[in-house]
């Protein structure tokens, strides 16, 4: 049982026999200053912060990648296509890869892209370059707008190597 007095007489002590007196008692003392208690709001918007950017990074690094892979598979397809064409025909070689790339989706002057596709070192070789300037979803809040990806494929063409002896007969006949 508590007995709250008003007063405490000055004669009784703080607790008497079979009462307890309250007394105010004191705050538990805090670790921290109080000029200290917002900080942590800082910190954790900072984090928030730098967290969705680096969300944002990682979707428009995805995309990247995928646009990438599509691309080189492309053009990959159509330095082949063009292969067969050389070294005689360039052109020929040309229209074969230009085709390809389209049917894979990659058409020149359409939707920011362009496909050059040049001899290669040797006469046979043939290399296509695709290249897209994709817009970007997330980096435009750190003003990368666009991300420009190319991806590039040498073919060559090996003509047919004759195999075996030219005449009609088995083995080697040294009197024939």
């Amino acid at each position: 049982r508590v007995v709250v007095h008003a007063r405490r007489p000055h004669d009784l002590p703080v607790r008497a026999v079979g009462q307890l007196l309250m007394t105010p008692r004191p705050r538990p003392r805090r670790f921290r200053d109080d000029a200290e208690g917002g900080a942590i709001l800082i910190i954790a918007t900072l984090i928030l912060v730098t967290m969705i950017a680096l969300c944002g990074f990682a979707v428009d690094f995805t995309r990247w990648s995928r646009e990438g892979s599509q691309m080189q598979r492309a053009a990959d397809a159509a330095s082949l296509a063009g292969a067969v064409y050389m070294p005689d025909d360039f052109s020929g070689a040309t229209t074969a890869a230009l085709a390809v790339a389209k049917k894979n989706g990659y058409e020149n002057g359409v939707n920011s892209t362009s496909i050059s596709v040049a001899r290669g070192v040797r006469s046979n070789q043939v290399k296509v370059t695709i290249r897209r300037t994709l817009t970007n979803l997330f980096g435009v809040v750190v003003g990368a707008k666009k991300t420009t990806i190319a991806k590039d494929s040498l073919s060559e063409y090996q003509r047919a190597v004759n195999m075996g002896s030219p005449s009609n007969q088995f083995g080697n006949n040294p009197e024939a």
